[in-house]
């Protein structure tokens, strides 16, 4: 089995991933997560016999000479998404015993091309809140600073792949779900466009705002999830046939004459200076690769897109959870239940008037994505803040209210790691025109070419 040592080098070196069995590298993580998860809380379950099953059929694979996209890549599945044999607990006491008869289909499309799946990732609850602390399955902690959070409600897959504990993990974004873990631990993580990835077999929090994202290390290897689970599934009454696309190139690492926008009204107001920094020093390196970074003024439209997208996800989630709610309301915790409240009082005059500005605000990301070809903004608003006295509530809509808007708008948005403050991992978020996600990966993967934050690792 491989020691500590070999496993870093491993997972620090991806060339040398199929050097070493799928199962020998599958015991080493599971090994790690047994070291780790009593002080992280990343994993709520861990399935060590499905996982080692996995890796003997992607080791019996490569002996039959048969290429496998992820190649025993080893995965951490967020517990509101289904994997077979496994209860998908959404985070909530009241879906304990809910045993998944089947693989959602983004996870079984993931088997089929060779991933391990080692378990069910912690989440907030229900997937409503970013902090990740959960008053039924635990409390998640940053591995850069455990007296932190890990982000949401995706916390437990972006905590896990930050320490080493899985080399990639899925998670779902709704408002800012992956994007927000993967900044705060210091990885890359995707919000693919609305509709390109099923949500079959998926726990719902918001119908018309869910997506399914990958994290990852790398660009490299979030690019290879999302080229394996997108695509239409008639199973998915969301799911959309893309239009003809460019498809993302390992090879492309050329972003000359790309047109970047930067918004700076509002998405840099009160950023601490070493947070700033970070984001300004990725600017420099963007430019430096030869993309030409400019300022770029945002309509007054996406002030309420952010409120619109906020408010939407109130009322649709209480569509979803307030029968349960109103029935159960001791098996809610705190800050959810006083955002299923709040979604209550949402009238339905309300939200056919919150929809349209969604229409329109995607209208409008139509003539901004004329004049460049990428926005980039922070991907939150400051480094992880402390567990002990955060203000969920506050906390979820300073957040929300740089990644809601693109969700709003259907279109993709990347978190990659592009520094650090006092310790902490800083992210930036690239966004791009709906069915653009090889925009993003290529900038992505060319910034990670020169620079090495997402290979950095908390001690």
């Amino acid at each position: 089995m491989l020691n500590a040592a070999d496993l870093e080098e491993v997972l620090a070196a991806p060339q040398r991933r199929t050097e070493v069995a799928s199962v020998e590298l599958t015991e080493a993580l599971l090994g790690r997560i047994e070291s780790l998860n009593p002080q992280l809380s990343a994993f709520i379950a861990v399935t060590p016999d499905a996982a080692l099953a996995d890796a003997h059929r992607v080791d019996a694979a490569r002996r039959r000479g048969e290429a496998l996209p992820l190649d025993g890549l080893a995965l951490g599945i967020k517990d509101n998404i289904d994997v077979t044999g496994v209860a998908t607990t959404v985070g909530s006491p009241l879906f304990r015993e809910a045993i998944a008869g089947s693989d959602a289909e983004c996870v079984a499309r993931l088997r089929a091309a060779g991933a391990v799946i080692l378990g069910k990732t912690l989440l907030h609850e229900i997937t409503f809140g970013v902090s990740c602390d959960n008053p039924w399955y635990g409390t998640g902690r940053n591995p850069w600073d455990a007296d932190r959070i890990p982000g949401g409600s995706s916390g437990g897959s972006g905590a896990a792949v930050a320490a080493d504990m899985c080399m990639g993990a899925l998670g779902t974004d709704t408002g800012g779900s992956v994007r927000i873990p993967a900044a705060l631990n210091g990885v890359t993580g995707l919000r693919p466009t609305l509709g390109s990835i099923s949500t079959a077999g998926t726990f719902p929090l918001s119908w018309s705002l869910d997506t399914i994202g990958p994290l990852a290390r790398s660009v490299d290897d979030v690019a290879a999830l999302f080229g394996v689970m997108a695509g239409y599934d008639p199973a998915d009454p969301r799911s959309l046939r893309p239009p003809a696309r460019v498809e993302p190139s390992p090879e492309s690492n050329d972003i000359r004459g790309l047109r970047i926008g930067v918004p700076r009204d509002f998405f840099f107001d009160d950023l601490d200076p070493a947070f700033e920094d970070s984001l300004d020093g990725a600017v420099f390196t963007l430019r430096e690769l030869g993309a030409d970074v400019r300022d770029l003024r945002l309509p007054g439209l996406w002030r309420e897109a952010e409120t619109a997208c906020a408010h939407i996800l109130l009322a649709e989630a209480y569509a979803v959870h307030g029968e349960r709610f109103r029935a159960h309301p001791e098996s809610f915790g705190g800050d959810v239940a006083q955002r299923l409240t709040r979604g209550a009082d949402i009238t339905g005059s309300e939200l056919a008037a919150l929809y349209q500005v969604g229409f329109e605000w995607r209208r409008a990301l139509e003539g901004l994505f004329g004049d460049v070809d990428l926005i980039l903004t922070p991907a939150t608003s400051s480094t992880a803040p402390l567990i002990n006295g955060i203000d969920t509530l506050e906390t979820s809509r300073r957040f929300g209210a740089i990644t809601g808007p693109w969700a709003i708008g259907g279109v993709p948005a990347l978190a990659v790691p592009c520094g650090f403050a006092d310790g902490l991992p800083v992210g930036m978020q690239l966004v791009a025109p709906r069915w653009r996600e090889d925009l993003l990966f290529r900038t992505g993967r060319t910034f990670q070419s020169v620079t090495t934050w997402h290979r950095m690792r908390p001690r």
